[in-house]
């Protein structure tokens, strides 16, 4: 099911990748949001018919996407947020052997001795 799942998505992403409009004006252009809409539009009704054709009520399907859209913006404003406060901040995790050493540890069996 995971592996249907995962064929579908990269059909999906394929599909859009060819069916959505490149931007193609600079991102402080005042316009820019409106080319965006025009360029997924198509997209967005395809989805939206979709989902119809398959069962979903129109009010379902628009009550989904507009769910998903709210979701995916507050996701970016998060991860923004995280970006900006963790700048420049890494935390290094501790090697568990190094790959030089002759006497890595084994799996399942424990070392004895200091």
């Amino acid at each position: 099911m995971d592996i249907e799942r995962r064929t579908w998505r990269g059909l999906a992403a394929a599909l859009a990748l060819s069916l959505i409009g490149i931007a193609f004006r600079p991102t402080t252009h005042p316009d820019r949001h409106l080319d965006c809409e025009e360029a997924i539009e198509g997209m967005f009704q395809a989805v939206a018919a979709t989902a119809e054709t398959v069962g979903w009520t129109r009010h379902e399907t628009a009550a989904t996407l507009i769910s998903l859209a709210e979701n995916h913006a507050l996701a970016i404003a998060v991860n923004d947020a995280i970006a900006e406060f963790g700048a420049g901040v890494f935390l290094k995790a501790p090697k568990l052997y190094r790959p030089h050493d002759a006497k890595r540890p084994r799996a399942g069996r424990r070392r004895r001795g200091p």
